[in-house]
């Protein structure tokens, strides 16, 4: 029996009326073993995705000729082959040049996987706080690690044999760093307060923020803080704190959950409040996404 399933979904269609706007259909696996490892494959399309993150390491590969990339401000031009990795919870969008059709494929690996692969001593060239914010592989390679991982980690039949596949695949991609484009790499910055006001938001973003507390408990002046915090996260705390609850909500969308206790359990106010959300990153409606990677 396999450990998670791979599957097309129905046509997914940005919601603007457009003749430029080419349908994409979504190719998604998740592990039945460790629940947010999961994996999306995608037609050529036109959307563009807004800024947002993931509460996971994301490995990218680009599957088209050309796409945009923005990560920290910086907007980046990427090209067939590449490879992309962004650290857990770093702000990144992106998208389509122009009216051209793109296409990718995404790796999300959550801290409970990296953590099991440390225990187990099956990765050590990866320490997830030492992660730069975003490390770009060009690598004919990657293209054949890519066809590894497809053709391989899906159809593992135990938890070990997955997490020895998984380790396997990100040893592969680590070992080109050093024909990463230093130029395009951004080094994380590192303040103690901004850490500690982050990781408080990474654990109580469904909940209310009182962000004065924060600030309080840091000593720092509120409006300083949440300057600061901008200058090196890329986005305010409240920005921060909605993008981890949209990012929850997508992952509750391959759950049995209506969409109003999707929106519930994500901490926002109502549905409308997620819809409103989730299509500005997503360029769609919740519930056009979750038809679009569940199978018939």
């Amino acid at each position: 029996m396999n450990s998670g399933q791979l599957h097309d979904g129905p046509d997914l269609k940005h919601d603007k009326q457009s003749d430029n706007i080419r349908a994409v259909q979504l190719r998604h696996w998740e592990s039945s073993f460790f629940p947010t490892l999961s994996f999306f494959e995608t037609t050529e399309h036109n959307m563009h995705y807004g800024a947002h993150l993931h509460d996971s390491m994301e490995i990218i590969w680009i599957r088209s000729d050309q796409s945009d990339l923005i990560v920290r401000d910086r907007h980046l031009r990427m090209v067939r082959g590449d490879v992309v990795i962004i650290a857990p919870n770093e702000i990144h969008g992106g998208g389509s040049v122009g009216s051209d059709p793109f296409s990718f494929a995404s790796l999300h690996v959550p801290y409970a996987v990296l953590d099991k692969l440390f225990e187990f001593n099956l990765l050590e060239t990866i320490h997830i706080f030492r992660m730069p914010a975003f490390q770009i592989i060009d690598s004919i390679f990657a293209n054949k690690i890519y066809d590894d991982l497809v053709s391989s980690l899906f159809f593992t039949d135990s938890e070990d044999e997955q997490l020895l596949c998984l380790s396997n695949i990100l040893k592969k991609l680590f070992r080109f760093r050093h024909v990463v484009n230093t130029v395009r790499t951004v080094i994380k910055s590192y303040h103690p307060a901004i850490r500690h006001v982050q990781s408080i938001i990474n654990t109580e973003f469904t909940e209310q923020i009182d962000f004065g507390r924060l600030a309080t408990e840091v000593d720092l002046n509120q409006r300083y803080l949440i300057s600061l915090f901008k200058s090196i996260t890329g986005i305010p705390p409240h920005q921060y704190q909605i993008a981890l609850r949209v990012d929850l909500g997508r992952r509750l969308l391959g759950e049995s959950f209506s969409l109003s206790n999707v929106a519930s359990i994500a901490g926002f106010a109502d549905q409308s409040h997620f819809n409103r959300h989730f299509k500005r990153i997503y360029g769609v409606t919740p519930g056009t996404f979750r038809n679009s990677i569940n199978p018939f």
